[in-house]
């Protein structure tokens, strides 16, 4: 699924938005990436 403009401000837009801005990227190891993108990517669907 790809977010549109259009979608910018859906709820679940926000809810991956604030969970980004809680992620420290520089700390996180390779697998902790990993299993955030798929707790972004479970949110889409």
């Amino acid at each position: 699924m790809q977010l549109s403009i259009f979608d910018a401000h859906t709820e679940t837009f926000e809810e991956i938005r604030k969970l980004l801005e809680g992620t420290d990227i520089n700390r996180l190891t390779p697998v902790e990436a990993l299993l955030k993108l798929q707790e972004i990517k479970s949110k889409l669907k």
